[in-house]
């Protein structure tokens, strides 16, 4: 089985180029399960299938980034997996009121695999990124 992670940086940059790079390498490694931390979803883009392309079973955080304080609208997480995805269970961890202004959450994601391995549960962790909200991450 293999696992990778990645914090995508949404469409920022150079998307086009990111994109392709970005594709190349995913089939490179050909990961099962993949978590992804900055995916924009939005009913104009839905960047991890177009990352990943088909094959994939996804969870994608529901409250996403609104587009206010610089971050990109739609931006949030993404779980994929090459086996069909069970329960997914969203932990909000926006836990002090320092933290409303960023979609912070833990995706834990079900993923029903083949035997030998069975059901795996695979936990997605984004919490606030501020430098000085160590106690809110700690929470």
């Amino acid at each position: 089985m293999r696992i990778a992670t990645l914090n995508t940086w949404g469409t920022r940059g150079d998307w086009p180029a990111c994109l392709e790079m970005l594709r190349a390498e995913f089939e490179r490694i050909d990961a099962d399960v993949l978590t992804l931390q900055e995916t924009v979803l939005t009913a104009e883009i839905d960047q991890a299938a177009l990352m990943l392309g088909g094959g994939y079973h996804y969870a994608q955080q529901s409250v996403r980034e609104d587009g206010s304080g610089g971050a990109v609208r739609g931006q949030g997480i993404t779980t994929a997996s090459r086996w069909p995805i069970g329960e997914v269970i969203e932990v909000d961890l926006n836990v002090t009121d320092r933290t409303g202004e960023f979609a912070c959450t833990c995706l834990i994601t079900e993923i029903l695999a083949p035997a030998p391995l069975g059901r795996l549960w695979v936990a997605n962790h984004f919490p606030d990124y501020q430098l000085d909200h160590e106690r809110e991450r700690c929470l």
